[in-house]
């Protein structure tokens, strides 16, 4: 009987183990299937943009703001083109295109990139391809979202102007979580927490 009630111990005792392990692997299994983005961007309202790195607008009037107000500064500028700036494209997912009436899919947007480093602005051609070297990015025709995640590995501040094009979409996936991003009012931060939220729950429940 002792040795029955000994077996009975070291099973009951090994069945612990074997269920903390199983427990502990499907808690690690669930915390490796979050995305590594998150909603939880630093958003802040400041009309004052002396402290940008980083700049995504479409609006001409707002560039020639930054560029006066910053010594160093990369502007991604979308949909329109402009002096000292490179051209490009930017190929977006199929689930970030929009369809015409024709049923045609947009997914391609043009893109120019300003950059200016300690008060000179760069010329485009092998001064703005250097200066892209060295944030890790290859200039190229084409970019795809990837391919520009380099600017946003070292937390920058990031300016943001919200439209068509720079959706939520765009900034969860090519910015870093852990970057500040600065829009102009109330109005554009509630608008961007709300879209970056229903951005990170949808990918959540595709994941």
């Amino acid at each position: 009987m002792s040795g029955l009630r000994n077996s009975s111990s070291e099973f009951f005792f090994f069945q612990l183990i074997v269920d903390a392990v199983i427990r502990r692997f499907n808690l690690f299994r669930k915390q490796l299937k979050v995305p590594q983005n998150t909603a939880e961007f630093k958003i802040v309202i400041n009309d004052d943009t002396r402290n940008i790195d980083v700049a995504l607008i479409s609006n001409e009037k707002i560039k020639d703001v930054l560029w006066k107000d910053q010594s160093t500064l990369i502007i991604l500028a979308f949909g329109f083109r402009t002096e000292n700036f490179t051209y490009h494209l930017l190929h977006l997912p199929d689930d970030m295109g929009k369809e015409d009436l024709d049923g045609r899919l947009h997914n391609v947007v043009s893109l120019s990139i300003g950059s200016k480093c300690e008060g000179k602005v760069l010329q485009p051609g092998q001064e703005t391809t250097t200066f892209l070297s060295e944030k890790e990015v290859a200039s190229r025709l084409v970019f795809s979202i990837d391919d520009l995640k380099p600017l946003f590995f070292k937390k920058p501040t990031v300016f943001i102007e919200l439209t068509e094009v720079i959706t939520a979409d765009l900034i969860y996936n090519m910015i870093s979580p852990e970057s500040t991003l600065v829009v102009r009012n109330e109005v554009e931060k509630k608008k961007l927490v709300k879209n970056l939220r229903c951005v990170h729950e949808r990918q959540q429940k595709s994941s």
